[in-house]
């Protein structure tokens, strides 16, 4: 019998946070002083940390966090996650406002009355 490569499985500990990923192996158990065969010896590592759980699979990034059902993606510290979303969405618009007929006088317009209601 051939050594069997098993199904990767991926943990998270009680936290949410990403252990790894352990492969585990059946092996041929070899036979007994009869000469009969022995059972498939199954080989499977895992986490060494307490209370470590299963999850379907891994995360896009290390740091993502598991929460119970999917994971959350890791936001670097100090990203304004706001600001970039206004920034990408000001692109857009600007990019939007150079195809529109009349589309930049639209756009300073709205610019000009979002400015003067958070004064």
């Amino acid at each position: 019998m051939e050594n069997i490569v098993l199904p990767t499985k991926h943990f998270v500990d009680s936290q949410g946070n990403y252990l790894g990923a352990f492969t585990g192996i059946q092996r041929d158990g070899g036979q007994d002083e009869m000469g009969r065969p022995r059972p498939p010896i199954i080989e499977e590592p895992g986490p060494t940390v307490q209370n470590a759980v299963e999850v379907p699979s891994p995360p896009a990034h290390g740091r993502d966090m598991w929460d119970g059902s999917a994971w959350v993606p890791h936001v670097p510290p100090g990203l304004d996650v706001d600001a970039e979303l206004a920034k990408k969405e000001n692109a857009l618009l600007r990019a939007i406002a150079e195809l529109v007929p009349g589309g930049k006088a639209a756009l300073k317009a709205k610019v000009t009355e979002q400015r003067g209601q958070s004064a």
